[in-house]
């Protein structure tokens, strides 16, 4: 059921947020949502500066390790972030053109709105693993 939401959601956003529009608003699922595209571009993040900090000489290498870990945490936390900056600002549009809803109906709506960025995410972390062993196969050369 949650899965034919979803891709209706992809497919026909405009059919899945007037019905949306009309149930009782939970975060449950907006959150799942913003919180596995959060995990996505974390790995997303480790993945791309494991090939940036390769550049540096070995020495810098270890400096720079813990990078890695810092870009992890960050992008995680970032995303979520984005999820409540975004909503406000939404919220915020929508009082000054004399909208009505509640907050919380608006941090839903947009949660649901990043069910594209998952798609993306998934499509762009096998290209990152990938551009990541060229350039580690390029280095041993």
């Amino acid at each position: 059921m949650i899965l034919m939401n979803l891709i209706e959601a992809l497919t026909n956003p405009d059919t899945f947020f007037k019905k949306l529009s009309q149930k009782e608003i939970s975060l449950k699922e907006p959150f799942l949502i913003v919180l596995i595209f959060s995990i996505l571009i974390a790995i997303s993040a480790y993945i791309s500066t494991s090939i940036i900090y390769k550049i540096f000489p070995p020495q810098y290498q270890q400096v720079l390790a813990f990078t890695k870990i810092i870009a992890l945490i960050s992008t995680f936390i970032g995303g979520i972030v984005a999820w409540l900056i975004i909503a406000g600002f939404m919220h915020l549009i929508s009082m000054i053109f004399k909208g009505e809803g509640s907050f919380k109906k608006t941090l839903s709506f947009t949660g649901y709105g990043f069910l594209p960025n998952i798609v993306g995410a998934l499509i762009t972390i096998p290209i990152a693993y990938y551009m990541r062993e060229i350039s580690q196969q390029e280095m041993r050369l």
